[in-house]
């Protein structure tokens, strides 16, 4: 019987040695494999110290797009943006997912949203939906501007992707490194890259003045004279810089630096974005003008923006300060003051007597029948001209048909030749519903 106590106790100390042996080598081997691989890439590396600190050596050359051969991070990231923003453009105003797709794409480094947007480029069908293009651009251009607009000028040829994806770099770019957002553009203008009024690299002037003007107003100023701003690209710069303003020290300075350009559209734009914002002191420099010619133009641009905000201290004004004749001080008011409220300018028109300003009731009549039908009905029978009264009326009963049939029918049965005007304006009507 001891015997083979001994026996049993020798079987199980060499099975608790190997077990114990086979452990210890399975821990070493888990300790190995479990080390982080270093991987040295000759574009971008970077080594991790803690979570609030990241050592990165940039390559001077800004990166190429490259193309991506495994189901990298990337291709997991534009997957799951595809899940929450779908392919179309439905999902621009699911503010939601717009918001968890961005903080996902934030947590791509550099290489990783250049795979990503590497993936747009060599799978459009796949991924169509904008919003991709315009989320990793931003983001790509917080972390690497130059890359960013590397990438663009080497990727996107299509004009609307172009305004999309420039507007989404210069989001950023602008802000933080404006001089050298500006210096690119002047690049482009030399080079003769820039085609179209309407193109991408002239609406970014909007948001390269403003990133300018945020840093340093008068530099802004400067830099207009140093580019083309001509028409468009006027007011797009100009928008950009008044945009940034709030102090009328400010805006006069803008005046006072602008005069001797040469392009009325930026002093415009500039005076409708300080009448929108202190309509007052705006009509006071407008006022104040010297030229009587200027002192005009002015006051119709700073009373069209303020009419909207407070009608009857906008047209008070505007009637006192108009250098024109009183019946055509009128039909300004009337066509300003009737896109913004056709109701109030309708009965403001009335105080200032229908009979004695037939432009203005006609002005009136004409706008508010597309977009107030029933204000407009209420005013065309006071139209004198028989033939102008006609058109206006079949123009009321075809605009307001599309939006209420019921009413229009019950405005144009008082008119004896309703049947005629129905017949002539039905074939439009059926033609709108077949779209």
């Amino acid at each position: 019987m001891m015997n083979k106590n001994i026996i049993l106790m020798g079987v199980g100390g060499l099975v608790l040695g190997f077990t114990v042996g086979r452990v210890s080598y399975l821990t070493q081997d888990t300790d190995e494999f479990s080390q982080d691989p270093i991987t040295v890439s000759s574009e971008t590396t970077h080594v991790k110290k803690t979570n609030s600190q990241k050592v990165e050596i940039r390559s001077p050359k800004p990166r190429v797009s490259r193309a991506v051969k495994t189901r990298s991070e990337a291709s997991l990231v534009l997957a799951d943006l595809e899940d929450l923003l779908g392919r179309g453009y439905s999902s621009e105003s699911d503010y939601a997912a717009i918001a968890e797709s961005y903080e996902m794409i934030k947590k791509l480094d550099e290489n990783e949203l250049a795979e990503s947007l590497d993936l747009l480029i060599e799978k459009p069908d796949q991924f169509s939906n904008p919003m991709y293009m315009k989320m990793l651009l931003s983001r790509y251009s917080e972390l690497n501007s130059s890359a960013a607009i590397n990438f663009y000028e080497s990727n996107i040829t299509k004009p609307r992707q172009q305004v999309e994806a420039l507007k989404a770099i210069m989001s950023s770019w602008s802000k933080d490194e404006p001089e050298a957002a500006f210096a690119w553009y002047k690049t482009q203008e030399e080079n003769d890259v820039i085609k179209g009024v309407y193109g991408a690299e002239v609406r970014s002037l909007n948001t390269i003045f403003k990133g300018l003007a945020d840093r340093d107003l008068e530099t802004a100023l400067e830099r207009l004279s140093e580019v083309n701003i001509t028409g468009y690209k006027g007011s797009m710069a100009a928008y950009g810089i008044s945009s940034s303003l709030s102090e009328k020290e400010e805006f006069e300075l803008f005046f006072d630096k602008t005069k001797d350009l040469g392009n009325q559209q930026v002093r415009t734009t500039a005076l409708r974005s300080w009448a929108n914002k202190n309509p007052e002191e705006a009509a006071a420099w407008s006022s104040a003008l010297e030229d009587e010619k200027q002192r005009q133009a002015s006051s119709i641009q700073v009373f069209s923006n303020w009419v909207g905000q407070d009608g009857d201290k906008a047209v008070s004004w505007y009637m006192e300060n108009s250098t024109k004749k009183p019946e055509d001080t009128v039909v300004d008011v009337v066509q300003s003051w009737t896109r913004q409220d056709p109701a109030a300018a309708g009965k403001w028109l009335e105080a200032q007597g229908l009979e004695e300003n037939q432009r203005a009731v006609d002005r009136f009549v004409n706008q508010s029948s597309w977009s107030n039908p029933g204000v407009a009905a209420d005013y065309v029978d006071y139209i004198k001209d028989d033939k102008k009264r006609q058109q206006k009326v079949k123009s009321i009963y075809r605009n307001w048909a599309r939006q209420d049939k019921e009413k229009a029918d019950a405005f144009i049965n008082k008119y004896e030749n309703a049947a005629e005007i129905r017949k002539s304006v039905e074939p439009s009507l059926n033609r709108r519903l077949q779209f």
